[in-house]
């Protein structure tokens, strides 16, 4: 089962759109949560929000996961050792209000090896054999905190530039 989550603040049209088309001729099924998607997928289950239990036991089960670049996302993914591609969320799209999530995985994607893709041409393959996908684990890097933090004090840096104390 491929797994898509788009997170709970917000719908996230684009993704959904991608993964339902997809899901048509892929040979695992999908699950998409949709979110405050106002678009239903057809070629795949869904569903607007799951509880905690059963979002997370998702994660577990997937072949692989599919994520908007938030944090929650990223954090379930290593507590449930998933195979996690990340796709964020595009401002020049009016999809978030600034580029904080391809700040997020420009970190995530070097430092905890974590795949993103952008478009369906770039998903596509990584979901066509998923197992070449990395699995996350609590250990990576053998720091998961410190690289969390890292990644963290290089945003606050590139962003603002100005928080010496991070």
């Amino acid at each position: 089962m491929i797994y898509v989550t788009v997170g709970v603040s917000q719908g996230f049209t684009r993704l959904v759109r991608i993964a339902d088309r997809i899901a048509k001729n892929h040979k695992e099924k999908f699950i998409i949560q949709t979110g405050d998607t106002k678009y239903t997928p057809r070629h795949a289950e869904s569903v607007d929000v799951l509880p905690v239990k059963e979002h997370e036991n998702n994660f577990t089960e997937a072949s692989a996961v599919v994520g908007h670049a938030g944090t929650g996302t990223l954090l379930t993914a290593i507590e449930n050792e998933a195979r996690l591609v990340l796709f964020p969320r595009l401002p020049e799209r009016d999809e978030v209000y600034d580029a904080h999530q391809l700040h997020h995985i420009d970190g995530w994607s070097k430092r905890l090896n974590v795949p993103v893709a952008k478009t369906g041409d770039e998903l596509r393959p990584k979901l066509t054999n998923p197992e070449k996908i990395p699995m996350l684990h609590t250990d990576i890097g053998g720091g998961l905190i410190e690289n969390i933090g890292d990644i963290v004090r290089d945003e606050a840096n590139t962003r603002i530039n100005l928080l010496p104390w991070l």
